[in-house]
């Protein structure tokens, strides 16, 4: 049985060196089968001592060979030459464990941040690729739109100044000066750079959509055609998207409802508007809404007639404004429905509220209450009138108390009690001359009966009834001086659709 005894420690195979594998592999190759153990103890002590020493083997005779470090060559030779029984000490070293070695921080940050930026930069070249996507999308968009734009501009050939978003800036002051508000935009004070003041509009409520931008640009072109001395000239507009800005000729008085509900707007007197100037007031507003009827090339429905749309020149000529509400119309159609109802609470006919259908008679019943509005110098609707009896007395027989806040139900109370010239408004009655009918402000009575008369058929009930502005023209001028008596509408058979309406606005009161 052949024994190798490493001196030190006892160690498996896997363990040595490879050269002293090789070496054992030699022993048992070539040395006999059988060895003795001899001087085991001695012969470590002896190996463990001796740095040099790497073996030492006997045989049974006790002959004894030591190899050195350099011997690996004699260790052949002598086993091939002596061949007797031996055992062989072997000094090997203790196998070092491989130490556990912690990276340092230092060496992990590469290996942490590494982990955190390729997340990051996956996230935000999808970030950005999904940002470039819709930044191209809407661009290729924006660029179709201007290019129909611009195509329509050709196409229509009349259409006012372009302004530019910058040039509107400069010339409003980036719209410093407001000069009013309303349900289609808000208006500022602007100065052309050739010195002319605009009233520019900013209107509001228009979808992104390529057919209302046709709409648009088609509605300004018939605009422009409107050369009366009682429409407000358009000078330009701007168009983006949504987004539209008209710019008319300012007007220095402002809007008549600065001057019949209140002082006057410029505080240079105490008094409103005179009789002479109310009346002529009425009858530039009918001549314009005849002009837009029935003098354009293709009618124009205003659809927002109320005194806020009615401008003042420095010689208090009235002047219709605001086509942001208006509407074309083709001959042919006497009417046309639209999705809602349109307009300003007061001013709708009452066949708006049913049926949203508006014709040129819708316009005619507004004309009617602003000139009622013109002759009371008070506002179609006061709720501070409203009371709570008013409101009790409101049932669905269509019977009420006396409605002062609502200016056509009083005005048409009145004039069935007789008591016309109760609807005039007091001031224009003071200090009366009394040996005529005209007053210190010029107040006529005829005429006042005469505009009464009139703006009482415009409200009538049914449309069919109203006269056109044409009509209502000869009238005020007096190609037609006896103006018919209009129906009385009494209690009982009051309209239902203006009851109805006024319930509507009752309701709509109370509750904000």
């Amino acid at each position: 049985m052949r024994q190798h005894h490493i001196c030190g420690v006892e160690v498996r195979r896997k363990h040595l060196p490879a050269h002293w594998l090789d070496l054992i592999l030699l022993l048992e190759l070539l040395l006999p089968r059988h060895f003795l153990p001899a001087h085991s103890t001695s012969n470590c002590f002896l190996i463990t001592q001796n740095i040099s020493l790497l073996a030492i083997t006997h045989d049974s005779n006790d002959w004894a060979w030591n190899y050195t470090a350099t011997s690996e060559e004699t260790i052949q030779k002598s086993a091939i030459v002596r061949k007797k029984d031996f055992v062989t000490h072997l000094k090997v070293a203790l196998p070092v464990p491989t130490p556990f070695v912690s990276t340092p921080v230092s060496a992990r940050l590469p290996l942490i941040t590494l982990t955190g930026i390729i997340p990051f930069c996956i996230v935000m070249c999808f970030l950005l690729g999904l940002g470039l996507f819709h930044f191209r999308k809407r661009r290729s968009r924006l660029l179709q739109q201007a290019k129909e734009e611009e195509e329509l501009h050709d196409i229509l050939p009349h259409l006012p100044t372009r302004f530019s978003f910058k040039e509107l800036q400069e010339e409003t002051n980036r719209f410093s000066k407001l000069l009013g508000s309303g349900a289609c935009g808000s208006v500022y004070e602007g100065t052309l750079l050739d010195g002319r003041k605009v009233a520019v509009k900013v209107l509001e409520g228009f979808l992104q959509r390529a057919h209302q931008a046709k709409d648009f640009l088609a509605e300004i072109a018939t605009v422009e055609h409107t050369g009366h001395h009682n429409i407000v000239r358009l000078v330009g507009f701007w168009l983006q998207g949504s987004h539209r800005i008209l710019i008319y000729q300012f007007m220095v008085r402002g809007s008549l409802d600065r001057w019949i509900f209140g002082p006057p707007a410029d505080g240079s007197h105490a008094s409103a508007l005179d009789w002479r100037q109310r009346y002529n007031v009425a009858l530039g507003v009918a001549q314009g809404l005849d002009y837009l009827h029935e003098g354009c090339e293709q009618p124009i429905l205003h659809s927002d007639i109320k005194p806020q749309n009615i401008l003042l020149s420095e010689q208090f000529v009235a002047k219709i404004s605001d086509f942001g509400m208006s509407r074309l119309m083709q001959r042919d159609m006497h009417s046309c429905v639209m999705a809602g109802v349109r307009g300003t609470p007061g001013y709708i006919a009452p066949e708006c509220f049913l049926h949203g259908s508006v014709s040129k008679k819708s316009d005619i019943y507004s004309l009617g209450i602003v000139m009622l509005e013109i002759v009371a110098g008070r506002k179609v609707l006061e709720f501070s009138r409203l009371n709570t009896t008013a409101i009790a007395a409101l049932s669905a027989d269509g019977s009420s108390a006396e409605e002062a806040w609502h200016l056509p139900s009083w005005a048409e109370k009145k004039w069935e009690q007789g008591c016309l010239m109760d609807i005039v408004d007091p001031v224009l009655l003071e200090e009366s001359v009394t040996c005529s009918n005209v007053s210190a402000y010029g107040f006529d009575k005829v005429e006042a009966q005469r505009l009464l008369y009139i703006a009482l058929w415009c409200i009538q009930e049914e449309p069919a009834q109203r006269p056109h502005a044409s009509r209502v023209v000869k009238w005020l001028e007096g190609c037609e001086p006896n103006v018919p008596q209009p129906p009385h509408a009494s209690n009982s058979t009051k309209p239902t659709t203006l009851r109805h309406s006024e319930t509507w606005l009752v309701s709509y009161r109370t509750s904000n």
